[in-house]
């Protein structure tokens, strides 16, 4: 953790110097605060592993009031957070194990590294200029927050690059079975549209559920080129739950 890093724990304010410190020079970077402070939370053992969404309750709170943005599971729900949110990986070669439910009134969905135990990182979007996809959280009072996104299939191609995937609780995963959401695509230059540019994406997979709506289910991240995705078969917008 660098000195600037650690200087965000001693804040008596927190987390408002470590905005401040990150906005001074760059609005953009904003988010790095965020998500210092949940790879380090995510590092830390806690004597029950259900425990994880609560013991950072109050902590999550202040950064979405400094924030301005509404929060659910580490996932902040504004324009300039979300997709970043979103972009979690397991930290090392370790794979990440599914919290079994303590709590049958506490439904962690498969899209928040709270569902998990193990240490996470997030994906570095590029300095080049994204496009962020059309996601949306849908808070419900009345049942968990729901993860609202277009779905599209991998090309053939993909079959060939499955390595690029970075699955939460397995290494291998037959690539024909699933989806993915695109969260960012980079843009580049009018010569070079239609080609090969970097998609940031979450996989997916159709979750087992009773609901007559298409409902789907987080297995993990990936940067991938747009030749890998069959988005000119176009999307399907779906639940991920």
């Amino acid at each position: 953790m660098s000195s600037q890093h650690a200087s965000f724990f001693g804040d008596p304010q927190f987390p408002r110097l470590a905005i401040a410190q990150m906005t001074a020079t760059n609005d953009n970077t904003a988010h790095r605060v965020f998500q210092v402070i949940f790879q380090t939370y995510s590092r830390l053992d806690l004597t029950r592993a259900t425990d994880r969404p609560a013991a950072i309750a109050g902590l999550e709170r202040r950064l979405a009031d400094e924030m301005r943005s509404p929060v659910a599971f580490g996932i902040f729900d504004s324009p300039k957070y979300l997709h970043r949110s979103l972009l979690w990986r397991r930290g090392n070669d370790s794979l990440l194990q599914r919290i079994a439910r303590g709590n049958p009134h506490l439904q962690v969905p498969t899209w928040s590294w709270m569902a998990y135990t193990g240490p996470i990182d997030y994906l570095d979007v590029a300095g080049a200029e994204v496009e962020w996809s059309s996601i949306s959280l849908e808070m419900i009072s009345s049942g968990p927050a729901v993860l609202k996104a277009p779905v599209t299939e991998f090309t053939a191609e993909m079959l060939r690059h499955s390595s690029r995937l970075v699955l939460d609780t397995c290494h291998t995963v037959d690539v024909r079975n699933l989806k993915c959401v695109v969260v960012a695509q980079e843009l580049g230059s009018p010569e070079s549209e239609g080609e090969s540019g970097a998609c940031y994406i979450l996989v997916v997979s159709p979750a087992q559920t009773t609901s007559t709506y298409a409902e789907y289910e987080r297995l993990g991240v990936a940067v991938v080129c747009r030749a890998h995705l069959a988005l000119d078969s176009g999307c399907e917008r779906v639940s991920i739950i």
